[in-house]
């Protein structure tokens, strides 16, 4: 998992922007650390070229320490040789920050436990929230499920409406003040409705 982030700001703060994760291929799940490492860097590079090509210097942040000195490497092996060429086209310096100060990123490589579940938090405040998203008919309508179940002619994949609550949803989705359509005084009849919407 790789993340790019943007300094904005002052003082520059970073700002995550973009992620990029995929699964390893056999042969780079043998890699060693280090390796791994070295392959995220150029994978994210490489997904992000088009923004990230010569035309500013990037800071790439890695809690591998040994990836400082990549850029001063005496040997190298074939793959790194490979690799060491497609860095030229990008003008970078790579820093050290342990994992335990990363703890935005660290978060996103780590598994979910369902051992030590926490308290999921809401992403957007509940004062930005318009309207409440369950409705007052929900449980008028499980219940009236409860009582007439659909019958066996009705398709798959279909929901069934019980037929005491169509008048009452149709009325809801259509002549509510937030449906957008309001009521005319020349539309057809309820029992054209119905016959229009529910079968």
């Amino acid at each position: 998992l790789v993340g790019l982030s943007q300094a904005v700001g002052e003082p520059p703060l970073l700002h995550p922007c973009a992620y990029y994760s995929r699964k390893l291929s056999p042969v780079e799940q043998n890699y060693d650390v280090g390796n791994r490492e070295l392959l995220a860097i150029k994978l994210a590079l490489e997904e992000r070229r088009h923004w990230l090509g010569a035309a500013h210097q990037l800071t790439i942040i890695t809690d591998h320490k040994n990836l400082q000195y990549l850029r001063e490497a005496r040997r190298l092996n074939p793959r790194q040789a490979h690799w060491a060429l497609f860095f030229t086209r990008f003008d970078f310096k790579i820093t050290y920050r342990p994992g335990s100060k990363n703890v935005t990123a660290d978060a996103l490589s780590r598994q979910f436990s369902f051992d030590n579940p926490s308290e999921p938090k809401p992403i957007i405040p509940s004062k930005l929230i318009v309207s409440p998203i369950l409705w007052d008919q929900d449980e008028t309508i499980r219940q009236a499920i409860l009582q007439e179940p659909a019958p066996p002619e009705c398709p798959e994949g279909k929901i069934f409406m019980p037929r005491s609550q169509r008048l009452p949803l149709l009325g809801a989705a259509h002549q509510s003040p937030g449906s957008g359509q309001p009521t005319d005084p020349l539309a057809p009849s309820n029992s054209f409705l119905v016959a229009l919407y529910v079968p």
